[in-house]
């Protein structure tokens, strides 16, 4: 894997030389920068991990965050595509773990999707869900799930694809994770969010 090479502005302003380290950065960074090398800068194709403040932190870690009701993610940027990633995340009482997608033009949640199902109170699942395109305006929004239990039946995933639908058509700026469950709540694991440029960033 090549090593990328920060250039600074010292090394290419109108009176430095061009000389063997500006030149093999120059040769290299392109590369290192297509291997996603761990000091390159991270491409807006790729998934990056998103905590609405900059950051690299999960949106929920029960360790920070104790046992919540919800967990909301941070409002959408236009021009990027979003998933949310949980690891170990497990419910406390009778329902399931589902998606709701923010539809912007009713200004309201709606058509949950679900990404686990509740049977002691003991299983802890992982799951991955791609919401595709959210903040295009158009009436059908889809999502791509995968998900899998971490305790008992570890070997045992699932796929399936859901959608979100408003007539009028909207943009979906921000999702939450719920529970179908009155008393239900979410009370471990983290969840983290992630964005990469839709449509190669075009």
């Amino acid at each position: 894997m090549a090593t990328y090479t920060a250039i600074t502005s010292g090394q290419i302003d109108q009176d430095s030389p061009i000389n063997q380290p500006l030149m093999s950065a120059l040769a290299y960074n392109v590369e290192a920068y297509m291997e996603t090398a761990s000091s390159a800068p991270i491409g807006a194709y790729a998934w990056q991990i998103e905590d609405g403040t900059g950051g690299t932190d999960p949106i929920y870690d029960h360790s920070v965050d104790g046992t919540v009701a919800q967990i909301e993610t941070p409002v959408f940027d236009a021009g990027w595509e979003y998933a949310l990633v949980g690891e170990g995340i497990s419910i406390n009482d009778a329902g399931n773990l589902e998606l709701a997608a923010y539809r912007t033009a009713a200004s309201s949640y709606s058509g949950f999707v679900g990404l686990a199902a509740y049977t002691n109170g003991a299983e802890r699942f992982s799951f991955f869900a791609h919401l595709v395109f959210p903040m295009w305006n158009q009436a059908t929004h889809f999502v791509n799930v995968m998900s899998a239990q971490d305790t008992g039946n570890a070997g045992t995933a699932s796929s399936s694809v859901g959608s979100f639908y408003y007539s009028g058509g909207t943009t979906i700026s921000k999702a939450k994770l719920d529970t179908s469950g009155i008393a239900a709540n979410i009370d471990a694991g983290k969840v983290y969010l992630l964005k990469r440029a839709e449509y190669g960033g075009r």
